[in-house]
Formats: structure tokens, C-alpha cells, sequence
């Protein structure tokens, strides 16, 4: 059970990892916050529906999604983030 609990604990590191990459990827690729989301949004896998995969394959497409359902949450928090200017009632 100890190998199991350090390939969690190793999984999840690199899973927080990933995701990370995907939101400063998606920065660096868009000129905005919200361009970034978009980029996101399409590079996001989305799940064939069949009931009938794997382990490794539902552990493969629920992660992968997850990931990046979270890289477009932190994106949007960063742009949330940003201070109005002084002039935007002008």
C-alpha cells in the first residue's frame, strides 16, 4: 500500500504540475486574459461517452479535463484579479 500511496502522492504533484503549464501556456500564446480562456476552452478534451473504458483510460480523460477545467478557473481568477484603471468611468 506504500507504493500505491507514494504513486498518489507523485500523480497529483505531477497532475498540479500540468496544469500549471496549460495556464502558462495559454498566456503566452493570447494577448489576453481572455483570449487565454478561449484557448483553453479548445484545447480541452472532451469525453467520448464511453461508459465502457478502462481504468486507465477514465482516469486518463476525467484528469486530463479536470486539469484543464481548472488551468481556465485560474486564468479567469487572474484576469479578476487585475485593478480597474483610474479612467474606466471616463
Amino acid at each position: 500500500m506504500t507504493d500505491f500511496k507514494e504513486w498518489l502522492d507523485t500523480t497529483e504533484t505531477s497532475i498540479e504540475y500540468w496544469k500549471d503549464e496549460l495556464v502558462t501556456e495559454a498566456l503566452k500564446k493570447n494577448k489576453t486574459y481572455a483570449l487565454a480562456k478561449r484557448w483553453l476552452e479548445k484545447q480541452k478534451p472532451s469525453l467520448d461517452g464511453n461508459f465502457t473504458a478502462s481504468p486507465s483510460e477514465a482516469f486518463r480523460q476525467n484528469v486530463v479535463k479536470a486539469m484543464f477545467e481548472q488551468a481556465i478557473k485560474e486564468v479567469t481568477q487572474l484576469a479578476m484579479g487585475q485593478e480597474v484603471p483610474d479612467d474606466a468611468d471616463d
